[in-house]
Parts: C-alpha cells; sequence; structure tokens
C-alpha cells in the first residue's frame, strides 16, 4: 500500500531520468597519471569513458595527488564528488 506522499518505484525512476536524462550508465576511467613531488605541484591527468560512449580527458592541480585527481573527475563529470575517507597503509 502507498503512503500519502511516498513514491512508486516507477516515479522514482521516472524523476531520476528527468534529472540525469541516463539510467543506470556509468563513467569509467581510462587511464590515470599523477605527478607529484617535493619541488613540484601535484597534477592529475584522467581519462574517462562517458556513459555517452565518448572518452573525455582533463589535466588538473591540487593541493595533493588525490585533491588533483578528484577535481579532474569533478571537471570531466561536471558533478562536484566529496572524498570521504581517505587512508595510506604501509606494505
Amino acid at each position: 500500500e502507498k503512503k500519502k506522499g511516498g513514491l512508486e518505484d516507477e516515479d522514482l525512476e521516472a524523476l531520476v531520468i528527468d534529472q540525469a536524462g541516463l539510467t543506470n550508465e556509468l563513467w569509467k576511467v581510462t587511464g590515470l597519471q599523477v605527478s607529484t613531488g617535493m619541488s613540484g605541484i601535484p597534477t592529475a591527468t584522467v581519462k574517462m569513458m562517458g556513459p555517452d560512449g565518448v572518452e573525455r580527458y582533463v589535466a588538473e592541480t591540487g593541493t595533493g595527488p588525490v585533491d588533483a585527481v578528484y577535481k579532474a573527475i569533478d571537471q570531466i563529470i561536471g558533478v562536484h564528488v566529496q572524498l570521504e575517507d581517505y587512508s595510506m597503509n604501509a606494505v
């Protein structure tokens, strides 16, 4: 039974399609190069295949290599992504 004000699955899917224009399509990272160092500027070049089959690439700088990668992804997909957790472990 549908509660007052609730959405059926079909309604939700229609909203998602209307907002994004696409359903269940994903971006794929097809290339990644990162450059950093003691005196260098952290730079990332990211290449991604879009849901439309078009490959795009961009280079960005950041406060570190991970920040540069995220900025490049933001630039390509046009949606701000936020890193929630990051850790590095020694092998």
